[in-house]
């Protein structure tokens, strides 16, 4: 009998279909470094672009999504706040901020129309200029000087109290349309800006102030009449107490 038939010795080197498998794995690695190099690249784009706005738009997180700045570090405006809002601290109630208004305006003397009202979010301030006066400049951004001081008076009553100030400003629809070049918004704008800067120059914590431009879009009186436009010139301050800010509450009992 002859011998078996040996089989053919397998040829050198690794065979076809590992070559195969390696190039495809190899190829696929390359492709999804390509994926997370591209991805990469968007996300510092778009980190990128988030740091441009932060100087025009305050504080800004990942991606430019908005912060409060006051609760961005626990050192900065939340360190300076605890001492004013503990545990056991009460909130501000209206008629407490009523009465606080009243002192201010019988100490001075002040005729000016003030009301005084419970809000949902906090209590609302609104002052109102007395007649053949404005609160600001006709058509200008300029506090007149009794309307200063008494900004004044009520950040420095104000100041040490667990709250927020939004200061909401208004025209009439006249002077928003009269103003070349610039829109009732922008006017209201400018307006509540420079309230701010006195609230601010009077001790205020800036992080405490929030201005909320309305321009013509909520009269409370018919801008067809003189006396209707005369009441829509007007600023309001809302006053929003710490207890009745989620955010500024959580971050508070956080800390």
């Amino acid at each position: 009998m002859g011998r078996d038939k040996q089989p053919d010795p397998p040829p050198s080197g690794a065979p076809m279909w590992i070559v195969t498998f390696t190039d495809m794995s190899s190829l696929l690695l390359t492709f999804f470094i390509m994926l997370l190099t591209f991805s990469s690249m968007e996300t510092e784009k778009l980190k990128q672009a988030a740091g441009n706005l932060s100087g025009a738009f305050g504080a800004m997180t990942e991606f430019g999504r908005r912060s409060r700045p006051d609760v961005m570090k626990k050192d900065s405006v939340m360190a300076r706040h605890t001492d004013r809002l503990g545990p056991t601290t009460p909130s501000l109630r209206t008629d407490q901020i009523e009465d606080e208004i009243r002192r201010i305006q019988d100490r001075e003397k002040y005729n000016v129309k003030i009301e005084v009202e419970d809000m949902l979010e906090g209590t609302r301030i609104k002052l109102t200029a007395p007649d053949q006066l404005e609160i600001f400049r006709m058509g200008s951004d300029q506090l007149a000087p009794f309307a200063t001081k008494l900004l004044r008076e009520i950040a420095t009553q104000f100041r040490t109290l667990p709250m927020r100030m939004i200061i909401e400003t208004h025209v009439d629809s006249e002077i928003g349309n009269a103003i070349p070049n610039q829109t009732a918004y922008e006017m209201t704008l400018l307006q509540g800006l420079a309230a701010a800067r006195v609230l601010e120059g009077a001790g205020m914590i800036p992080e405490d102030i929030a201005v909320s431009p309305q321009g013509d879009a909520r009269p409370v009186g018919d801008n067809a009449t003189a006396e209707g436009r005369y009441r829509n010139r007007r600023l309001e301050i809302l006053v929003v107490p710490y207890a009745k800010d989620p955010v500024i509450s959580r971050k508070l009992r956080e800390s």
